[in-house]
């Protein structure tokens, strides 16, 4: 079961918190080198008069689904990518491999197909049912695009229950997110809700920094609440951790 909570990469590599749970990844078949290397050139902080957001370029940078930390990925979320369409098989012989062999303990697996940065192979329904097969829950991470409703209904028919509604939007400098994002992204949200009701779960994110975004996203529909960028200000993450663990809604 995933906590209402949720934290995404980078900082979802790291961390493990009993009332949260975290991604790790994203993972593909083989490794893309110079993450480090991107993450000091990419990722900027954005101004309107004041910080409403990051953009980053990192493009998916990983050391490939075969060289998973064991403790680093184990109880948590593991985010995939296929970039082609012969990643697929690879993947799913890694995972079975790690849950078998290393006794990983997965929470679900995330097909991304929303980052901004890189291309990707969009699975098709079998593809969906092989990754199935693996008995883990599965979460599709959509891609900011126009026809983001028709994508949700098409991956729903095939049996998938959570959608990770995009927390970054491209830009010219790469993928934004942060405060920048909720206004269109609440209204995003809401036009899910009104055609799914609650036949999917959202896990929605985007700017959130304090429990009164949390209880936006969930008015407008939101079943999970997504934070990464937040963990870049550590004055309002220790603040917006401690309300969220007194408030009790952890859970």
């Amino acid at each position: 079961m995933l906590k209402k909570l949720i934290i995404s990469p980078p900082f979802g590599n790291i961390l493990n918190l009993d009332y949260a749970t975290s991604i790790c990844g994203t993972f593909t078949a083989e490794k893309r080198k110079g993450m480090l290397r991107q993450y000091l050139k990419t990722i900027r902080p954005v101004y309107r008069r004041k910080q409403v957001g990051w953009v980053n370029a990192i493009g998916l940078r990983n050391p490939g689904i075969s060289n998973l930390i064991p403790r680093r990925v184990d109880n948590k979320i593991i985010s995939i990518v296929p970039i082609v369409q012969n990643d697929i098989p690879i993947l799913i012989e890694n995972i079975e491999n790690h849950i078998e062999n290393k006794g990983l303990n997965f929470k679900a697996i995330e097909i991304n197909i929303g980052c901004p940065n890189a291309s990707f192979h969009t699975p098709n329904t079998k593809e969906v049912e092989a990754f199935q097969k693996l008995g883990l829950e599965l979460i599709l991470k959509i891609p900011p695009v126009r026809n983001y409703l028709d994508i949700i209904e098409q991956y729903s028919d095939a049996g998938i229950k959570y959608f990770h509604l995009f927390n970054s939007f491209g830009s010219g400098r790469g993928g934004a997110s942060g405060e920048i994002l909720k206004t269109l992204y609440a209204r995003m949200i809401l036009k899910v809700k009104y055609k799914f009701e609650d036949n999917i779960n959202i896990i929605a994110g985007g700017g959130i920094t304090s429990l009164y975004d949390i209880e936006m996203y969930k008015e407008v529909g939101a079943d999970h609440y997504s934070i990464s960028s937040l963990f870049f200000h550590p004055t309002k993450i220790f603040k917006f951790l401690s309300e969220y663990k007194n408030e009790n809604i952890a859970v």
